[in-house]
């Protein structure tokens, strides 16, 4: 490696991206915030589930995400499964909301896949078996709580 595990040049590499993350939180949190300033000043018509980017929520919503992020970590399960009720309380479209966490469950999986597989740790007949097990799976229950909710 680049230094020893557990230095402290080790710590200092990997604590050097949390500034810069809160400073580009900050700055986007900020730009939102000043958009939806203009939007109010402009009477402009929200639609229902908007999320309101008010100067309080930039900087709540990042420790929604981050509380998340820890809780999923903790439980081994996706962030977007936590988000996602989140979500619908901060009073956004219910379709919007579930559309976003499901996005958010696939983008992580997908990556630590990927990454598995970057690193010669992923048996590719296994992965493939047990991806089309999922989608079979998917597919059923799906087609199955469709035919539950049209009843």
């Amino acid at each position: 490696g680049i230094v020893p595990c557990g230095s402290g040049w080790y710590w200092v590499l990997v604590l050097a991206p949390v500034p810069l993350v809160f400073g580009i939180v900050w700055y986007c949190g900020n730009e939102l915030a000043a958009e939806y300033e203009v939007k109010i000043n402009n009477d402009y018509e929200f639609a229902e589930g908007d999320l309101h980017w008010t100067r309080g929520n930039v900087r709540l919503y990042p420790l929604y995400c981050i509380s998340a992020g820890f809780a999923a970590g903790a439980l081994g399960i996706a962030a977007g499964t936590i988000l996602g009720p989140v979500l619908l309380e901060l009073g956004m479209s219910p379709l919007v909301g579930t559309s976003s966490s499901g996005f958010m469950v696939i983008f992580t999986a997908s990556s630590t896949t990927f990454q598995f597989l970057v690193m010669g740790q992923l048996q590719v007949d296994y992965a493939a078996f047990f991806c089309m097990i999922g989608l079979f799976g998917g597919g059923i229950g799906n087609t199955a709580v469709n035919s539950l909710v049209k009843k």
